[in-house]
C-alpha cells in the first residue's frame, strides 16, 4: 500500500513539475494525444492487433507463453508476479485500441512475463533445464541478429536498410539549406536534434491528426504553411509519392514546392503565388 501511494504521489509530483516547465501546455497536449486518434472501431481491433504484435516478436512470444503456462498451468497459481502479468496485459490490450501504437509497447508485458518465468522456476513449476535451454537460445538469437551478418535479419541491417540519417548528413543540410537564423519546419525531429537544437515538431502523427480533424493546432500550422512563415519544409523521402502521402503531407505539397532530394529527406521551399 506504501508503494503504490509513493508511486501516485511522485507520479502526481512529476506531472506537477512538468506542466509548470511547459508553461501550462503539458495537460492540454496529453489530453489531445492521450488517444492516437482511437475511434470506437479501434476497440475491436485491439485483441487482433495484441495477438499480432506479440507473434510477430519471438522474443517476446516465447517469454510470454512460457509465463502463461507458469500462471495458468495445472499447477499455476496466481500471486503477485502473476497479477502484475495480468495488469500488464489488460494495460496493453488498452494501449493497441490506439491506432498510433506498435510493438515496443510490449517492453512492460516483456518484463512481466520474465517476472512469472522467473517465479515459475523458483517455485518449481519451470523445470530448470528445460528454462535454461529456451532461454539460452534466445540469448544466442539476440546476439546473432545484433550483428550485421548476411542472410541473418539483423536491427543494424534494418536500421542501414532505412538510411537513418547520421550528424554528418544532417549538419550539411543545415549548411546548404538551414543558415543561421532560418525559420524552418522538419516533420523528423531528428533534422534539429541532431543540429543540438530544439525541434518545433516532435511528433508528425499527432500532428497529422490535428490537420485532419480540423483541430486549433492543425489550423494554426495551415495557416502558417499558406502564409509560407517556414523559409524550408523538410519531408522524409517517401512523401513524393503522392499515394504515400498523409494530410499532412499534402497540405504541405499543396502550398511548398520540392527544391531538393537528400535521402532520406525532401527539401520544400515556397510555392512561388
Amino acid at each position: 500500500m506504501w508503494f503504490v501511494l509513493g508511486t501516485i504521489a511522485l507520479f502526481t509530483a512529476a506531472c506537477g513539475i512538468v506542466e509548470v516547465a511547459s508553461h501550462g501546455v503539458f495537460l492540454e497536449s496529453f489530453r489531445a494525444t492521450i488517444s492516437g486518434g482511437m475511434g470506437s472501431s479501434d476497440v475491436w481491433r485491439a485483441v487482433p492487433k495484441f495477438v499480432r504484435e506479440i507473434a510477430i516478436e519471438p522474443f517476446v512470444a516465447v517469454p510470454f507463453i512460457v509465463a502463461c503456462w507458469c500462471a495458468f498451468g495445472r499447477h499455476g497459481r496466481l500471486g503477485l508476479p502473476q497479477l502484475v502479468l495480468l495488469t500488464a496485459s489488460a494495460i496493453t490490450l488498452v494501449i493497441f485500441a490506439s491506432p498510433g501504437t506498435v510493438g515496443n509497447h510490449l517492453v512492460d508485458l516483456h518484463m512481466a512475463s520474465l517476472l512469472v518465468a522467473g517465479a515459475g522456476m523458483a517455485d518449481g513449476q519451470l523445470p530448470a533445464r528445460a528454462a535454461a535451454a529456451v532461454f539460452a537460445g534466445m540469448a544466442a538469437a539476440l546476439a546473432a541478429i545484433s550483428l550485421p551478418v548476411p542472410g541473418i535479419p539483423s536491427v543494424i541491417a534494418t536500421l542501414r536498410a532505412q538510411s537513418l540519417p547520421s550528424r554528418a548528413a544532417v549538419r550539411a543540410i543545415h549548411e546548404e539549406f538551414l543558415m543561421q537564423g532560418t525559420r524552418y519546419l522538419s516533420t523528423d525531429p531528428v533534422i534539429a536534434i541532431l543540429n543540438d537544437e530544439r525541434p518545433l515538431l516532435l511528433d508528425a502523427f499527432n500532428l497529422n491528426r490535428f490537420v485532419r480533424e480540423g483541430t486549433p493546432a492543425g489550423r494554426d500550422l495551415e495557416q502558417r504553411l499558406r502564409r509560407h512563415d517556414f523559409a524550408v519544409v523538410i519531408v522524409r523521402e517517401g512523401a513524393l509519392a503522392p499515394q504515400n502521402r498523409n494530410d499532412l503531407e499534402r497540405l504541405i505539397h499543396s502550398t511548398y514546392d520540392v527544391s531538393a532530394v537528400r535521402r532520406p529527406f525532401v527539401v520544400l521551399v515556397p510555392r512561388a503565388d
